[in-house]
């Protein structure tokens, strides 16, 4: 009899070492399979590139969940457990009762048995619906919480779905077009909201060549190395060898690029952002600077004229598109182009409206940094040679003596525009 029972008892614990492998195991599947399942939503919301502070409201949300489901199952898991205590006590009075014979010990096994079965059912199902919840708030952690960039972005998405699509062989506005279309639409502008009204309170006159308010005219802004590198050539490859030899090298480089272009028209429709809303946007911001040039008065013009903000927006949707993916291209030269002349035109403002030398530093840099990635795409003839004597006026705009950047920056520009002068 003790054989049989030791032996029972050893097969009973073997059962439950096996049940546990598999418990494990199926938990670690199911966290798997949900990741894995989880991903194409995730990806989705991370082309959404929704502004950083929705994302930190979604994953409080996630987080609150899941404690809150935690909270539930452990409440729910400790009241299943003081039930069965009560029922195991209740076996045990009436096991005492029957006088401690064989037949009701064995009973009072088995009725313990079922209930800790039971109990490890609603343990292992509540352990299931835990690992879910985890898996769902690491996979948005993971995969969305790594792009808090770009609040026009969300206003774009919510448009695709507002406006009507557009049409995929509709043609890309050029700049004389947007030029051609300002002037159609002046005459519609409310000019009432420009009036210049000549009081004392707005005596002070507006200087000539403000185009937009500056929202932040002590803006300080860093350029990143792997940019400054790049359209300085500094950096280890350019140790030891000569700076005509370096830009002669990259100019080549770029005027044989055939770097293909991504189909605008395909990553608007597929990620919610629109490359025609972002031209129309950049036509009605100029459109208004021109209604308020002519302004006299500074507050008078303050009040109605566009802002920086306007202008952020737009340039912070087309990097937006020009930094996404489509049938595994990323970009095009249309996007670099008009990012490059957007900096530009920023370039120019702070210049005329500020003494901000890292500001102007930082714009007339990056218009031409995104002026050599255009020039890396595959285009005609006439356009790269528009961009090439786009790139020598960028470093001669650097190079002026009129112009305040700091004398490193100036001096390495006059060098670089004296080499592509020879070159171009």
């Amino acid at each position: 009899m003790c054989v049989v029972i030791r032996t029972r008892n050893e097969t009973m614990k073997n059962s439950e070492k096996r049940k546990k492998r598999k418990r494990l195991l199926d938990s670690l599947i199911k966290f798997l399979s949900f990741l894995g399942s989880s991903f194409a939503l995730f990806t989705t919301f991370q082309k959404m590139q929704l502004p950083w502070k929705l994302y930190i409201l979604v994953i409080a949300v996630f987080l609150i969940l899941f404690i809150s489901i935690a909270a539930i199952y452990a409440w729910e898991n400790r009241k299943i457990k003081k039930q069965l205590e009560k029922k195991e006590d209740k076996l045990k009075r009436q096991w005492k009762k029957g006088g401690k014979k064989k037949k009701d010990q064995l009973y009072f096994v088995l009725k313990r048995s079922e209930a800790n079965e039971v109990y490890k059912k609603h343990r292992q199902a509540n352990r299931g619906k835990l690992i879910s919840a985890i898996a769902l708030t690491v996979a948005f952690v993971v995969f969305c919480g790594g792009q808090p960039e770009n609040t026009k972005a969300t206003i774009q998405w919510v448009k695709q779905f507002v406006n009507n699509e557009k049409t995929e062989n509709q043609e890309i506005k050029d700049d004389d077009t947007i030029d051609q279309e300002i002037k159609e639409n002046e005459e519609h502008f409310d000019e009432s909201k420009c009036t210049d009204e000549k009081t004392e309170a707005n005596g002070i006159k507006k200087q000539e060549g403000y185009n937009f308010v500056l929202k932040d005219s002590g803006r300080n802004l860093k350029l990143e190395k792997e940019i400054k590198n790049q359209i300085y050539f500094w950096g280890t490859d350019a140790e030891g060898t000569e700076l005509e030899e370096i830009v002669i090298k990259k100019i080549k480089e770029l005027r044989y690029a055939t770097k293909r272009n991504a189909d605008i028209y395909k990553i608007s429709s597929k990620y919610g952002l629109d490359f025609d809303s972002l031209e129309e946007e950049e036509a009605e911001f100029k459109r208004k600077v021109e209604a308020c040039r002519n302004l006299e008065y500074e507050a008078d013009w303050i009040a109605v004229a566009p802002d920086s903000d306007e202008l952020d927006d737009y340039i912070g949707g087309r990097r937006q598109l020009n930094s996404m993916k489509i049938d595994g291209i990323q970009g095009c030269y249309i996007l670099c182009w008009r990012l490059a002349n957007d900096y530009q035109y920023y370039a120019l403002e702070y210049e005329a409206q500020t003494e901000n030398a890292q500001a102007i530093y930082y714009y007339y840099s990056m218009s031409i940094y995104y002026c050599m990635e255009a020039m890396k795409y595959d285009i005609t003839d006439s356009e790269r040679a528009e961009a090439e004597n786009y790139l020598l006026s960028r470093y001669e705009d650097l190079a002026r003596a009129d112009c305040i950047v700091d004398k490193e920056y100036k001096e390495r520009a006059g060098e670089i525009a004296e080499i592509l002068k020879n070159i171009l």
